[in-house]
């Protein structure tokens, strides 16, 4: 039989409470900083690709706006019709391309930092780059893409027929 003493102790025990102990904390803790820092370079160099493919599309809707610009603007439906194919200078072909582009700089030394370009990065991986055609001129655009528009091909008449652009969306940032 229970004693009214024994009534009493039992509701006044204190209750042992579940939980982690410091160690089990801990240990979970290491473990997740380990996971994370495994994966944690994948996810950057996933974030750098994806930032350098969205530069990409927009350096390409940039150029392609400023030439249709260039040749809306002055009524022209033909590339080889376009103004700074007939300039003489550059300064004549920068005075037109200024008309159109908002442009930073476009002195002889982006030009030849341009024409420097000997490997590109891929996935993060160095590959080698070889001109087909030189650059004849380069801009730099206010926001920091470089362009620079190569060598023509010229059809039978002549006439320019068609023209590249490369475009280097950091710059003179890595990677090109």
């Amino acid at each position: 039989a229970m004693t009214p003493f024994d009534t009493f102790r039992n509701d006044n025990v204190l209750k042992k409470k579940a939980a982690f102990t410091l160690a089990e904390v801990l240990i979970t803790l290491g473990i997740i900083g380990i996971v994370a820092a495994m994966t944690l370079p994948t996810l950057l160099s996933n974030v750098q690709d994806k930032i350098l493919e969205s530069e990409s599309k927009k350096a390409a809707n940039i150029v392609a706006n400023g030439y249709k610009l260039m040749m809306a603007r002055d009524e022209i439906f033909r590339i080889s019709d376009m103004p700074f194919w007939n300039c003489n200078s550059i300064e004549c072909v920068s005075a037109e391309h200024k008309k159109v582009f908002n442009i930073s700089n476009d002195n002889q030394a982006v030009l030849e930092n341009l024409k420097n370009v000997k490997y590109y990065n891929s996935k993060n991986q160095a590959v080698p780059f070889s001109w087909e055609r030189e650059p004849v001129y380069a801009f730099i655009t206010t926001d920091g893409f470089a362009y620079g528009v190569l060598q023509p091909d010229f059809d039978a008449l002549g006439y320019v027929n068609t023209f590249d652009i490369i475009a280097d969306v950091n710059a003179n940032n890595n990677p090109n």
